[in-house]
C-alpha cells in the first residue's frame, strides 16, 4: 500500500514538473518574416513569440495575447482587423534606432488591467497602418507636438512653458512625406465614427532608450465610436543625460540633458476613467572639464533637460469620468565645470581658468484645457520641482619663478560661477487641482570654488638687483541662485574666493619686492622681499682689506704667528671660506631630479659668503652649492686678529 501511494505521488510531481516546464520553459516561436494568420488567433498563456527584424505579425480576425510577445532587432509589428486583448505581456527593449512597439487594432482594443506592456522606444496603438509614426523624422514630429499647445477640439495638455502662444492646429500628424512636409490630419466628427471601441489599461512601462530613439507613445483612434482610457498606470522614465566632455581639451562644454518621453492621446469620442499618469525628469547636463595644460582653461556645464510631458485630444466628446492623475517629472540638473589652468614655465604667466555650473531646467508649467471638457475638476496635478544648478572650480595655475635675476611670474586668474536653480510654478486653467500634498519646488543653486594662482617668487641675483615676485591671481566665485517656487531652492554656496599669493621677491642688490596678493574674498597675501645682498658704503670703506692681507696659504702644522688666529676654512677656487656660521654640510639628495646632488657637499646660511681678505662671494646656483665635502676638505689658515 504504502509503495502504491509512494508511486502515484512520484507521479503526481512529474506531472507538476511537465506542467510548469511547459508554461515557463516553452521554446520560443519565431516569426522572421512577415506573416499572415487567417481567422482568429489565441496566443496562449505560457506561450512566447518573438518577432525578429522588424516581422509584421498580421491576424485576419481577432488577436487575444495571453501569453508572452517580444522583439528584436527592430520594432514589435501587429496588425489586427479584428478584436485585440491584451491580457498579458508585450516587450521591445532593443537597440535599434527605429525600435518600439506598433499596433493597429481595426476593430476594439482592450487592455487588461494585468496587461504590462514594455519598450525603450515609441509605442503607438492606432486605427490604420497610415497613422502609424514610422521614420525617425515622423517620431521626432509626434513628440515635438504632445508639447504644443495646440489642437482643435476639446484638449486636455499640454504642461507648456508658461508664455507660450496658443495657436489652433491639429494635434495629431498623419503621415509625413518623404520631403519632409507634414500633413495635418483632419479631423473627423463623430457622425463618420465607426463601431469600433478602444479600452485602454493594465501597466505601460518605459524603459530609458538607447541613444538616438525619441520616446512618445500615441494612441490615434480618430473614427472610434467610444475610446477609454480605463484603469491605465503610464510611467515614462528620465530623459537621458547630456554627454559628458572631460580631458578632451582646453574648451569643455557638456551637452544638455534630454527632455523625457511624452504621451499623445486622439479620438473621436474620448473618456478617461482612472489614469495615472506619471512622466519622468529631464536629463542631467553632461559635466564638463579641461586638459590641466590650458590658458586659459574654459568648461561648461550642459543645461537640464525638461520633464516629461503629454495633450490628449477629442474630435467630438472628451469626458474625465474617474481620477486622472498627472505626476510631473522635474526639470533636469545642470551638469558640473571644472576649469584648469596651466603652471607658468621660468617667469610665465599662469594659466586663467573659467568654471560655469549648468543651469537646472525651469519648471513653469501652464495646464491647458481647451473646449468643452467635462469633469475636468478630476484631474490632479502633482508636484513640480526645478532642476539644481551645476557646481564650478576654477583652478587657475601658479606662475612660474624666476631664474637668475628673472621676476616671477604672476598667477593665473580664477572666476567660477555655479549653475542656476530652475524656476517651478504651475498655473492651471479651468477646473483641475493639485493633487493632495502637491509642493512647487526651486532647484538650488550650484556651488562655487576657485583660488587665484600664486605668484612666482623673483630669481636671486648674485650681481644687480634681485627678480620681483609675480603678483598673485584674482579669485571671482558666483554662486548659483536657487529656483523660485512656493518652496525656494537654496542658494548655492562659495565655498573657496582666496586671491592667489604674491611671489616673493629674490635676494640682490638691490632686493627684489614682493608680488601684491591678489584680489579675493579674503584677498591673497603680498610676497616678502627679498634679502639685499649688497653692503652699504660705509660696511666696505671699514672691511676693505689693505694689500698686506691677502688670502694666505694654508697653516703647516707647527706654531701660530703673532698676532694672528687659526681659523677652519675650505678652498673655493683661489678664495678661503671661514666655516664658522657662513658654511654647512648638506647631505646629498636625488629625490628631485632637476635639484639632484648625490654626494655631501656646502651650502651657505645666507646665500652670500665673505671669505677670509673679505670679498663677498655669492653661492652658485649649482644644486651642489660650494661643491662635494670630499673635494673641499676642511683646512685651517691664519688671519690677522
Amino acid at each position: 500500500m504504502k509503495n502504491r501511494l509512494g508511486l502515484i505521488a512520484l507521479a503526481v510531481i512529474i506531472v507538476g514538473a511537465v506542467g510548469i516546464w511547459y508554461f515557463t520553459k516553452r521554446p520560443t516561436d519565431v516569426i522572421s518574416a512577415d506573416t499572415t494568420i487567417n481567422g482568429d488567433y489565441t496566443v496562449e498563456s505560457g506561450q512566447r513569440y518573438l518577432l525578429r527584424s522588424g516581422a509584421t505579425l498580421t491576424v485576419e480576425g481577432s488577436l487575444t495575447i495571453d501569453g508572452s510577445m517580444s522583439c528584436e532587432d527592430g520594432p514589435l509589428r501587429l496588425v489586427v482587423h479584428g478584436d485585440l486583448s491584451i491580457n498579458d505581456e508585450l516587450r521591445c527593449e532593443t537597440n535599434a534606432s527605429q525600435n518600439g512597439i506598433r499596433i493597429v487594432a481595426g476593430e476594439s482594443v482592450n487592455i487588461s488591467g494585468d496587461a504590462e506592456i514594455v519598450s525603450n522606444g515609441s509605442v503607438q496603438f492606432a486605427e490604420s497602418e497610415g497613422l502609424l509614426a514610422t521614420s525617425d523624422a515622423e517620431i521626432e514630429a509626434l513628440y515635438q507636438d504632445a508639447a504644443t499647445d495646440t489642437g482643435t477640439g476639446p484638449r486636455v495638455g499640454p504642461l507648456s512653458d508658461e508664455g507660450t502662444a496658443v495657436t489652433s492646429f491639429p494635434a495629431v500628424k498623419s503621415r509625413i512625406s518623404k520631403s519632409g512636409r507634414i500633413n495635418i490630419f483632419d479631423l473627423i466628427p463623430s457622425a463618420q465614427a465607426t463601431s469600433h471601441t478602444v479600452v485602454l489599461g493594465g501597466r505601460i512601462t518605459v524603459p530609458t532608450p538607447p541613444p538616438g530613439v525619441r520616446q512618445v507613445i500615441v494612441f490615434n483612434f480618430p473614427t472610434a465610436v467610444g475610446a477609454e482610457i480605463r484603469n491605465l498606470e503610464l510611467t515614462g522614465p528620465d530623459g537621458r543625460a547630456g554627454e559628458d566632455d572631460k580631458g578632451n581639451g582646453c574648451t569643455a562644454r557638456g551637452k544638455d540633458g534630454e527632455d523625457a518621453f511624452r504621451f499623445l492621446a486622439y479620438a473621436g469620442n474620448l473618456t478617461v476613467n482612472n489614469f495615472t499618469l506619471t512622466m519622468g525628469s529631464g536629463g542631467k547636463g553632461g559635466d564638463a572639464e579641461t586638459t590641466k595644460d590650458c590658458d586659459p582653461g574654459t568648461a561648461t556645464g550642459g543645461k537640464g533637460g525638461k520633464g516629461g510631458n503629454f495633450k490628449m485630444v477629442a474630435g467630438n466628446e472628451f469626458q474625465i469620468t474617474g481620477a486622472f492623475v498627472v505626476n510631473p517629472g522635474k526639470g533636469g540638473a545642470g551638469g558640473a565645470a571644472i576649469a584648469h589652468g596651466k603652471d607658468g614655465g621660468s617667469s610665465e604667466k599662469g594659466g586663467d581658468a573659467t568654471a560655469t555650473g549648468g543651469a537646472g531646467a525651469d519648471n513653469n508649467k501652464k495646464l491647458g484645457v481647451e473646449g468643452s471638457v467635462a469633469g475636468t475638476e478630476n484631474v490632479q496635478i502633482g508636484s513640480l520641482d526645478g532642476g539644481p544648478g551645476g557646481d564650478a572650480t576654477a583652478n587657475p595655475g601658479k606662475g612660474g619663478d624666476g631664474l637668475a635675476c628673472k621676476p616671477g611670474g604672476p598667477g593665473g586668474k580664477g572666476t567660477a560661477t555655479g549653475g542656476k536653480g530652475g524656476d517651478a510654478k504651475l498655473t492651471l486653467a479651468g477646473s483641475p487641482v493639485r493633487a493632495q500634498g502637491a509642493t512647487d519646488s526651486g532647484g538650488d543653486g550650484g556651488d562655487a570654488k576657485t583660488h587665484g594662482g600664486n605668484g612666482g617668487k623673483g630669481g636671486d641675483c648674485p650681481d644687480g638687483a634681485g627678480g620681483n615676485g609675480g603678483d598673485g591671481g584674482s579669485a571671482t566665485a558666483k554662486f548659483g541662485i536657487g529656483g523660485k517656487a512656493e518652496v525656494s531652492g537654496f542658494d548655492g554656496g562659495k565655498l573657496d574666493e582666496t586671491g592667489g599669493n604674491g611671489g616673493n621677491g629674490g635676494n640682490g642688490c638691490p632686493e627684489g619686492k614682493g608680488g601684491k596678493g591678489g584680489t579675493g574674498n579674503p584677498p591673497g597675501k603680498d610676497g616678502t622681499d627679498g634679502k639685499k645682498i649688497c653692503p652699504t658704503s660705509e660696511e666696505q670703506s671699514q672691511t676693505a682689506p689693505p694689500d698686506s692681507e691677502i688670502d694666505q696659504p694654508p697653516v703647516q702644522d707647527g706654531g701660530q704667528t703673532e698676532g694672528k688666529v687659526k681659523v677652519d676654512v675650505i678652498q673655493y677656487q683661489s678664495k678661503y671660506i671661514p666655516i664658522a656660521s657662513q658654511i654647512h654640510k648638506e647631505p646629498g639628495h636625488t629625490a628631485d631630479p632637476s635639484r639632484s646632488c648625490p654626494e655631501e657637499h656646502w651650502h651657505s646660511f645666507e646665500g652670500i659668503v665673505m671669505t677670509t681678505d673679505n670679498a663677498q662671494v655669492y653661492e652658485p646656483a649649482d644644486p651642489c652649492g660650494f661643491g662635494y665635502t670630499s673635494d673641499h676638505p676642511v683646512m685651517q689658515v691664519e688671519v690677522a686678529q
